[in-house]
Protein backbone atom coordinates (compact mmCIF):
# COMPACT_ATOMS: atom_id res chain seq x y z
CA UNK A 1 0.00 0.00 0.00
CA UNK A 2 1.18 3.55 -0.47
CA UNK A 3 3.30 5.00 2.08
CA UNK A 4 3.19 1.52 3.73
CA UNK A 5 -0.23 1.99 5.03
CA UNK A 6 -3.27 -0.08 4.80
CA UNK A 7 -6.65 2.06 4.86
CA UNK A 8 -8.52 -0.73 6.47
CA UNK A 9 -10.47 1.37 8.90
CA UNK A 10 -13.41 3.82 8.05
CA UNK A 11 -11.25 6.58 8.86
CA UNK A 12 -8.10 5.78 7.21
CA UNK A 13 -9.81 5.29 4.19
CA UNK A 14 -11.92 8.68 4.75
CA UNK A 15 -8.13 10.50 5.46
CA UNK A 16 -7.11 8.29 2.13
CA UNK A 17 -9.75 9.92 -0.30
CA UNK A 18 -9.75 13.46 1.14
CA UNK A 19 -6.07 13.50 0.39
CA UNK A 20 -6.64 11.96 -3.25
CA UNK A 21 -8.84 14.30 -4.22
CA UNK A 22 -7.59 17.42 -3.06
CA UNK A 23 -5.62 18.16 -6.45
CA UNK A 24 -9.45 17.01 -8.28
CA UNK A 25 -11.22 19.76 -6.03
CA UNK A 26 -9.14 22.38 -6.29
CA UNK A 27 -9.48 22.29 -10.40
CA UNK A 28 -13.09 21.68 -9.82
CA UNK A 29 -14.19 25.78 -10.02
CA UNK A 30 -17.55 25.05 -11.36
CA UNK A 31 -19.97 22.27 -12.12
CA UNK A 32 -18.71 21.32 -15.94
CA UNK A 33 -15.18 21.62 -14.56
CA UNK A 34 -15.89 19.34 -11.93
CA UNK A 35 -17.86 16.65 -13.96
CA UNK A 36 -14.80 16.82 -16.49
CA UNK A 37 -12.23 16.42 -13.52
CA UNK A 38 -14.20 13.65 -11.93
CA UNK A 39 -14.87 11.92 -15.26
CA UNK A 40 -11.29 11.78 -16.14
CA UNK A 41 -10.17 10.62 -12.80
CA UNK A 42 -12.91 7.83 -13.06
CA UNK A 43 -11.93 7.00 -16.49
CA UNK A 44 -7.77 6.88 -15.48
CA UNK A 45 -9.05 4.50 -12.14
CA UNK A 46 -11.39 2.24 -14.55
CA UNK A 47 -9.05 1.79 -17.07
CA UNK A 48 -5.82 0.91 -15.47
CA UNK A 49 -8.01 -1.59 -13.42
CA UNK A 50 -9.22 -3.06 -16.15
CA UNK A 51 -5.46 -3.15 -18.03
CA UNK A 52 -3.82 -4.64 -14.41
CA UNK A 53 -6.35 -7.14 -14.52
CA UNK A 54 -5.66 -8.52 -17.49
CA UNK A 55 -1.57 -8.11 -17.67
CA UNK A 56 -1.54 -8.19 -13.38
CA UNK A 57 0.86 -11.73 -14.14
CA UNK A 58 4.08 -9.35 -15.41
CA UNK A 59 3.75 -6.72 -12.60
CA UNK A 60 6.89 -6.95 -10.89
CA UNK A 61 6.74 -8.50 -7.65
CA UNK A 62 9.41 -6.50 -6.10
CA UNK A 63 8.46 -2.70 -7.41
CA UNK A 64 4.62 -2.52 -8.65
CA UNK A 65 4.15 1.34 -7.74
CA UNK A 66 6.35 1.87 -10.74
CA UNK A 67 4.42 -0.52 -12.75
CA UNK A 68 1.03 1.06 -11.60
CA UNK A 69 2.58 4.73 -12.24
CA UNK A 70 3.38 3.73 -15.69
CA UNK A 71 -0.14 2.33 -16.31
CA UNK A 72 -2.24 5.17 -14.98
CA UNK A 73 0.48 7.64 -16.74
CA UNK A 74 -0.58 5.86 -20.15
CA UNK A 75 -4.18 6.34 -19.42
CA UNK A 76 -3.81 9.80 -18.57
CA UNK A 77 -1.82 10.55 -21.31
CA UNK A 78 -4.38 9.20 -23.68
CA UNK A 79 -7.08 11.00 -21.97
CA UNK A 80 -5.26 14.35 -22.10
CA UNK A 81 -5.18 13.86 -25.79
CA UNK A 82 -8.12 13.19 -26.13
CA UNK A 83 -9.06 16.24 -24.29
CA UNK A 84 -6.97 18.43 -26.05
CA UNK A 85 -8.09 17.15 -29.39
CA UNK A 86 -12.34 17.50 -28.86
CA UNK A 87 -12.58 19.79 -25.59
CA UNK A 88 -9.57 22.46 -25.63
CA UNK A 89 -10.31 25.35 -24.32
CA UNK A 90 -11.59 22.76 -20.83
CA UNK A 91 -8.23 21.11 -21.17
CA UNK A 92 -6.48 23.97 -20.94
CA UNK A 93 -8.79 25.53 -17.75
CA UNK A 94 -7.88 21.91 -15.88
CA UNK A 95 -3.43 23.06 -16.42
CA UNK A 96 -0.94 20.73 -14.68
CA UNK A 97 -4.04 19.13 -12.59
CA UNK A 98 -5.08 16.97 -15.19
CA UNK A 99 -1.56 15.15 -15.44
CA UNK A 100 -1.69 15.03 -11.28
CA UNK A 101 -4.11 11.96 -12.09
CA UNK A 102 -1.42 9.62 -13.14
CA UNK A 103 0.25 9.98 -9.71
CA UNK A 104 -2.81 10.47 -7.46
CA UNK A 105 -2.77 8.77 -4.69
CA UNK A 106 -6.01 7.03 -4.38
CA UNK A 107 -5.81 5.84 -7.48
CA UNK A 108 -2.59 3.92 -6.88
CA UNK A 109 -3.91 2.69 -3.23
CA UNK A 110 -7.19 1.45 -4.90
CA UNK A 111 -5.69 -0.07 -7.62
CA UNK A 112 -2.80 -2.03 -5.41
CA UNK A 113 -5.26 -2.70 -2.90
CA UNK A 114 -8.33 -3.96 -5.37
CA UNK A 115 -7.04 -5.13 -8.26
CA UNK A 116 -3.28 -5.93 -7.45
CA UNK A 117 -4.47 -7.56 -4.54
CA UNK A 118 -7.37 -9.91 -5.44
CA UNK A 119 -7.49 -9.26 -9.35
CA UNK A 120 -11.66 -10.18 -9.28
CA UNK A 121 -14.68 -8.92 -11.08
CA UNK A 122 -15.73 -8.56 -7.60
CA UNK A 123 -13.00 -6.30 -7.10
CA UNK A 124 -13.28 -4.29 -10.66
CA UNK A 125 -17.70 -3.76 -9.49
CA UNK A 126 -15.90 -2.02 -6.51
CA UNK A 127 -13.26 0.17 -8.24
CA UNK A 128 -15.80 1.71 -10.97
CA UNK A 129 -18.19 2.02 -7.72
CA UNK A 130 -15.29 4.06 -6.25
CA UNK A 131 -14.93 6.16 -9.26
CA UNK A 132 -18.36 6.92 -9.52
CA UNK A 133 -18.18 8.23 -5.93
CA UNK A 134 -15.58 10.63 -6.96
CA UNK A 135 -16.95 11.80 -10.21
CA UNK A 136 -19.87 12.30 -8.00
CA UNK A 137 -18.08 14.21 -5.00
CA UNK A 138 -15.80 16.47 -7.42
CA UNK A 139 -18.73 17.53 -9.29
CA UNK A 140 -20.92 18.62 -6.40
CA UNK A 141 -17.86 20.58 -4.97
CA UNK A 142 -17.31 22.13 -8.45
CA UNK A 143 -21.09 23.26 -8.77
CA UNK A 144 -21.32 24.70 -5.06
CA UNK A 145 -18.38 26.73 -5.47
CA UNK A 146 -19.84 28.04 -8.77
CA UNK A 147 -23.41 28.62 -7.85
CA UNK A 148 -22.11 30.38 -4.57
CA UNK A 149 -19.55 32.33 -6.49
CA UNK A 150 -21.75 33.49 -9.95
CA UNK A 151 -25.31 33.05 -8.53
CA UNK A 152 -25.79 30.16 -11.25
CA UNK A 153 -24.46 26.64 -12.69
CA UNK A 154 -22.99 25.94 -15.85
CA UNK A 155 -21.53 29.53 -16.79
CA UNK A 156 -18.53 28.23 -18.81
CA UNK A 157 -20.76 25.77 -20.87
CA UNK A 158 -19.66 27.73 -24.00
CA UNK A 159 -16.58 26.01 -23.50
CA UNK A 160 -18.52 22.92 -24.88
CA UNK A 161 -20.20 25.15 -27.85
CA UNK A 162 -23.44 25.71 -25.79
CA UNK A 163 -24.95 29.04 -25.03
CA UNK A 164 -23.95 29.72 -21.17
CA UNK A 165 -27.19 30.76 -19.15
CA UNK A 166 -27.50 34.27 -17.43
CA UNK A 167 -25.35 34.88 -14.49
CA UNK A 168 -27.01 35.82 -11.20
CA UNK A 169 -25.95 38.04 -8.59
CA UNK A 170 -22.24 38.49 -7.70
CA UNK A 171 -20.72 35.80 -5.11
CA UNK A 172 -18.17 34.78 -2.96
CA UNK A 173 -14.90 35.54 -4.62
CA UNK A 174 -13.38 33.32 -2.22
CA UNK A 175 -15.00 30.25 -3.18
CA UNK A 176 -13.09 30.80 -6.79
CA UNK A 177 -9.97 29.98 -4.63
CA UNK A 178 -8.35 26.97 -3.77
CA UNK A 179 -9.60 27.64 0.09
CA UNK A 180 -13.52 27.44 -1.71
CA UNK A 181 -13.16 23.98 -2.77
CA UNK A 182 -12.07 22.73 0.89
CA UNK A 183 -15.02 25.15 2.34
CA UNK A 184 -17.87 23.61 -0.39
CA UNK A 185 -16.53 20.42 0.06
CA UNK A 186 -16.77 20.82 4.57
CA UNK A 187 -20.23 22.56 3.21
CA UNK A 188 -21.22 19.43 2.13
CA UNK A 189 -19.86 16.93 4.71
CA UNK A 190 -22.03 19.10 7.33
CA UNK A 191 -24.88 18.77 4.93
CA UNK A 192 -24.61 15.09 4.80
CA UNK A 193 -23.37 14.34 8.78
CA UNK A 194 -26.31 16.64 9.68
CA UNK A 195 -29.06 14.34 7.14
CA UNK A 196 -27.23 11.25 8.41
CA UNK A 197 -28.80 12.34 12.01
CA UNK A 198 -31.89 13.10 11.12
CA UNK A 199 -31.80 9.28 9.67
CA UNK A 200 -31.49 10.03 6.78
CA UNK A 201 -30.23 7.09 3.91
CA UNK A 202 -26.96 9.00 3.76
Amino acid sequence: MIAGSKPTGGAAATSLLLFGICPLLVASTTLLSGVVMGAAAAFVLCASAASLAICRRFVPAAAPLVFLLILTAFWTSILDLVLQSWMFPMRQGLGIYLPLIAGNCLVLAVLEEEVLGEGTGRALARVGRTGGGILLCVAAVGAVREFAATGSLLGDAALLGFEPPAHGVAGLAIMRSSTGAFLALALLAASAQAFRRRGGPV
